[in-house]
């Protein structure tokens, strides 16, 4: 190798050593930080159905008045918990709707406020009129 080759190998090595060095902390520095921060994000609210009717039941949400989104279906006998979905606004009031299968009547719940981490509890009874919905500890 001539003395230019070896000086412009050698230019070439410290190049690519240097831009390796400079990436690999690049991504030391980001690691050394942590990941994300999982403070900033909400925990989303809940719903928690226990249904005790003979029946399977569907739930509807309506928010604010507006907008109603199907959460789910809920067998006889069972309980299921529902997150609310991300469309619906952060705090506010909403009510449930539940819906027996093979029925077209509906049982709306009364409005309850709902925030970020809210657990709400409703309970679904053989008889509408004594079906509940409140916040769970």
């Amino acid at each position: 190798m001539t003395p230019a080759q070896t000086s412009t190998w050698l230019v070439r090595f410290a190049v690519v050593v240097s831009s390796v060095g400079a990436a690999g902390g690049c991504g030391l520095a980001a690691s050394a930080a942590g990941p994300p921060s999982t403070a900033s994000k909400p925990i989303p609210a809940a719903v928690i159905v226990q249904n005790y009717n003979q029946s399977d039941v569907r739930i509807y949400l309506v928010s604010n008045g507006r907008r109603v989104v199907r959460l789910g279906m809920v067998p006889a006998f069972d309980t299921k918990t529902f997150v609310l979905p991300r469309v619906m606004p952060p705090t506010g009031k909403v009510e449930l709707i539940v819906v027996p299968s093979g029925l077209q009547e509906s049982q709306a719940m009364p409005g309850i406020s709902v925030e970020p981490g809210a657990r709400l509890l409703l309970t679904v009874e053989q008889n509408g009129r004594f079906s509940t919905v409140t916040r769970s500890p």
